[in-house]
């Protein structure tokens, strides 16, 4: 395919602007959009529901009461029994003075108490399913859709969880609420992006920018709940977030901050743009997305990926296909062109289909490998930092890509690789708010 620069018009928020790896590119396209209420990328919508017990991969048990850690069905036990505390008959013990020793105790008897209020639960179903047989088969039912709801955003049963959560309620430590508590008589009360919206405007006005501020926010509110601060800034100030931040900000910090505010599908359909249509292609990133991502993501990336590669005239819906085909060639054409078609075909089925001998085996080896997907991602977090020098729009995409979706899994898998933690790389291979910002989003723990 032919060189071609990115140029995002203003409403999409890209511009030329900086570009620390020279030249082309602008930045991910921004819209004004207050947000989204269905996403096959926003994982938080199942949240509420904590995931299934964790098997190994393959095995597939039938249901069992002990193994189930959804809510009881509507009416099994009420929300008064729940929560009953059960009888502390541990004895009393002798009073000491060391703070680590207290704190070890009460950590025990906590412990302890969940152990009860768990074993009070089930028993109080047990009698309950004695009582009415039809119950256990209506727990079943609901342990199944939700198998079937997390496969469907996942790509897989284990369980998976994001370092950053959405923001429900502002805790008293929470920036926004302090610096509220400042003009105003401010309860703590369920989030609102106009509060934030005030405090991220007051970290940009005057001389130098509150980049701390910057970071405060945008790392512990959700991608929808960041598509609607763009939105209520909109509304509040007349002023569009991305440019402000934009003009406020520079090098890979704004590049990282520009990435965290881009819709996921869109993100990713702009991250295949680049991977094509830059100087040769980048087929490590047609990799990673087009086989990372379950068959609803790439059907919103597939919706999306016209507009983001051409947002002022209207393009063909295959257009992904289209440069996929004038950018690739052979065995590995095929391949990439297999894991964007919108059947539901499982992408195994279609290299077997589509290929064949050492290629087929290969590939077959591969998509294995990126199913086991915190491993994957680990290898390629390493692989964006190990030697001289770092891979930092590749270490951005992985980041931010994943940080709501399986980071936390992501995060032990490079434990486990590397002896080391993912946050201490990234402390001793970035420096400035860049690391700040990362190792914010990435989490210490």
């Amino acid at each position: 395919m032919a060189f071609c620069q990115s140029n995002y018009p203003q409403p999409y928020g890209g511009g030329y602007g900086y570009n620390p790896f020279g030249g082309y590119s602008g930045y991910p396209p921004q819209n004004f959009g207050g947000g989204y209420s269905y996403s096959a990328y926003n994982v938080n919508q199942y949240q509420q529901q904590p995931p299934p017990q964790q098997f190994p991969p393959g095995f597939m048990p039938a249901p069992q009461m002990n193994m189930i850690r959804a809510p009881p069905p509507m009416g099994l036990i009420s929300q008064e029994e729940m929560d009953e505390e059960p009888e502390d008959d541990d004895e009393e013990e002798d009073e000491e003075d060391e703070e680590e020793v207290e704190e070890s105790r009460n950590t025990r008897k906590t412990i302890k108490k969940n152990i009860k209020k768990k074993v009070k639960a089930t028993e109080k179903i047990n009698e309950k399913v004695q009582e009415d047989p039809s119950i256990l088969e209506q727990y079943r039912d609901m342990y199944a859709a939700e198998l079937q709801k997390r496969f469907e955003l996942y790509g897989t049963l284990e369980p998976t969880e994001g370092t950053i959560k959405p923001l429900d309620t502002y805790s008293n430590e929470d920036p926004v609420f302090l610096y509220t508590l400042e003009t105003e008589e401010f309860e703590l009360e369920k989030w609102d992006p106009e509060y934030d919206c005030i405090y991220l405007k007051n970290a940009m006005d005057g001389a130098g920018t509150n980049e701390e501020a910057i970071i405060n926010v945008i790392t512990t509110r959700s991608n929808d709940q960041r598509q609607k601060l763009k939105k209520q800034y909109k509304t509040s100030y007349g002023l569009d977030l991305i440019e402000e931040l934009e003009s406020e900000l520079s090098g890979d910090f704004k590049e990282a901050v520009m990435a965290m505010f881009v819709k996921p599908a869109e993100f990713d359909a702009w991250c295949i743009q680049e991977a094509i249509y830059g100087l040769g292609t980048d087929e490590s990133v047609l990799i990673e997305i087009l086989t990372s991502r379950t068959n609803a993501q790439i059907h919103e990336l597939r919706e999306a990926y016209p507009d983001v590669v051409s947002p002022n005239r209207k393009t063909s819906e295959n257009q992904i296909e289209q440069d996929i085909e004038d950018d690739t060639s052979g065995c590995f054409k095929q391949f990439l062109i297999s894991a964007v078609q919108l059947s539901q075909r499982d992408i195994l089925n279609s290299i077997e289909r589509e290929t064949s001998g050492d290629f087929e085996t290969g590939l077959h080896a591969l998509v294995q490998n990126i199913r086991c997907r915190p491993m994957y991602f680990a290898q390629r977090l390493k692989w964006c930092m190990e030697g001289l020098g770092t891979e930092d729009r590749d270490l951005i995409r992985l980041i931010v890509s994943r940080s709501e979706i399986d980071l936390v899994q992501i995060k032990s898998c490079f434990l486990q690789l590397t002896n080391k933690t993912l946050w201490q790389w990234i402390l001793e291979d970035t420096s400035g708010d860049y690391r700040h910002l990362l190792c914010a989003i990435v989490g210490k723990n």
